[in-house]
């Protein structure tokens, strides 16, 4: 084997420099095995031959080619081991100017702890830093920490003494026991105008009574009043207006309308009932005692504005709210209705069931195909006294 084998690698077949003691591409550790050195007055076989002169008259055979080398068996590992271990039989090197080395003894390392496996390299920390005895003096402190803090625990709660008596018997005096109780009602929550205003605002209505043409050729007769929204499907409202009207359509503050048909309860008061519910009504509650008046909540319909003042105003639809946000009565010009009087009604429509009607229909032929189911409940209505002393 030629000098410069002893740098390959044994595992990769890497060509590494000759100090090199690990492979550059695998890490593993390169195997040093001793050359001897040729001495220099051994001479080759070709440099005493091309000395020798001719002596005249003699022929020289021509010098007998050297054999090739064989073919070896094995894989490329192997080969490359036993190269490096000098145990491969009749290995010739290509190059015919070098001498193959002999190997006479193969190296062995001594055990040693120090040094570690092979094709391996000691780790980058050594494991002698790695100790565990301060971590063991630091758990034993915090155990001995937590079982003091755990008898101090336990013994005061053994020793220590409850300071309520046992009984009351050092009084002296005996009293019976009380038969009555005591308890404190919370006071109910004075609202604000504010608050009143946005409960009550949506409410307050406007209405377009219509009065149906007779003939083909008539047009229908409108006029526009106020009124309230009653419960989801009932509006209070000032029929004076046009007290004959046949049919009413419902117009909230923000332009949506409803179809009603009405019912008259006395005069200058009457109900408008619909098919279409609203959850935007005054959700009367007659088991609610009524309050002292606080609050008045008016309507304008030139303007469509909505105020809320602690007095009555001079506007034709006001709803009176108490001091604790609920509705007491309905003043509709100069008719003062209360929530009491009105919470009875609940009148329900639906469409008349042999009624055909056509395929467009106008407002009062829809009217016409409306029936009311349950009729209201009548009262007494009366001018309010402080509008009649103005």
């Amino acid at each position: 084997m030629s000098a410069s084998s002893s740098s390959d690698c044994y595992l990769c077949g890497a060509r590494n420099d000759p100090d090199a003691s690990y492979c550059e591409r695998c890490n593993g550790q390169l195997l040093r095995i001793p050359v001897e050195e040729q001495p220099e007055e051994l001479l080759s076989i070709d440099s005493i031959v091309d000395d020798i002169s001719e002596p005249p008259g003699i022929e020289i055979d021509a010098p007998v080619s050297k054999p090739r080398p064989r073919a070896r068996k094995g894989s490329l590992q192997d080969q490359r081991l036993s190269d490096a271990l000098g145990l491969s039989e009749g290995t010739t090197s290509v190059d015919p100017d070098l001498v193959d080395t002999v190997v006479t003894s193969i190296p062995r390392a001594t055990p040693s702890a120090d040094i570690p496996l092979l094709g391996t390299r000691a780790g980058a920390v050594p494991q002698s830093s790695l100790s565990s005895s301060e971590f063991g003096k630091r758990t034993y402190v915090l155990l001995g920490l937590l079982l003091i803090a755990t008898a101090w625990l336990g013994y005061s709660t053994l020793t220590g003494k409850d300071s309520t008596p046992d009984s009351i018997a050092f009084t002296g005096t005996t009293a019976p026991p009380s038969s009555t109780t005591t308890t404190t009602e919370k006071p109910e929550r004075v609202w604000k105008a504010n608050e009143v205003e946005g409960r009550y605002s949506f409410a307050l209505v406007r209405l377009d009574l219509v009065r149906c043409p007779v003939g083909e050729d008539d047009e229908p007769e409108i006029v526009e009043t106020t009124g309230v929204n009653l419960t989801t499907n009932n509006v209070v409202f000032n029929a004076l207006p046009m007290p004959n009207a046949d049919m009413a359509i419902i117009k909230n503050r923000t332009g949506a309308r409803r179809l009603a048909i009405i019912e008259r309860l006395n005069d200058g008061v009457s109900i408008a009932s619909t098919m279409t519910p609203t959850s935007r009504n005054l959700g009367i509650d007659p088991s609610v005692e009524p309050g002292t008046s606080a609050f008045f909540v008016a309507y304008d319909p030139t303007t469509n504005v909505v105020t809320t003042t602690t007095e009555r105003q001079a506007l034709p639809v006001q709803i009176e709210v108490g001091s604790n946000g609920e509705a007491l009565a309905v003043v509709l010009d100069l008719q003062t209705v209360s929530t009491a009087e009105l919470s009875g009604i609940d009148s329900r429509v639906e469409t008349k069931p042999d009624y055909e009607v056509p395929k467009k229909p106008s407002d009062c032929e829809i009217a016409d195909s409306l029936q009311i189911v349950g009729a209201p409940q009548t009262f007494d209505s009366s001018p309010s006294t402080e509008e009649t002393d103005e």
